[in-house]
């Protein structure tokens, strides 16, 4: 399990590419990758996809990982959230309330790579 993975031990997650996490996903967010890829070209490449086999079955993890930087993803359908977190303690969370949440989160995302 990668670290950035959330859950008590007993959590299993299995890594999937990027078309099997937008078949498994149809809740919102879903569509941030393909606007994140759209306006920084390459990007989808850093990631690698999760899909939870225990709790939490609906919901889609991504990890970035490039150089020393590494955040997570979590797109929550329940929730109707998007979140982020990292190890340093960072978490932000964008959901329904945002006006544009697929432009906050990309602009959210392009401040952590900065």
């Amino acid at each position: 399990m990668h670290s950035l993975l959330p859950g008590p031990k007993g959590w299993k997650f299995v890594e999937v590419d990027y078309g099997q996490a937008m078949q498994h996903y149809s809740g919102f967010g879903k569509d941030i990758f393909k606007h994140l890829e759209q306006h920084i070209p390459g990007v989808i490449l850093a990631f690698r996809f999760f899909c939870s086999t225990a709790s939490q079955k609906v919901d889609l993890y991504a990890v970035y990982e490039k150089e020393d930087l590494s955040f997570a993803i979590q797109l929550d359908p329940d929730c109707e959230v998007i979140c982020f977190w990292n190890l340093q303690g960072l978490h932000h969370e964008i959901g329904t309330w945002a006006l544009e949440p697929y432009a906050e989160a990309i602009q959210f995302i392009e401040g952590l790579l900065v």
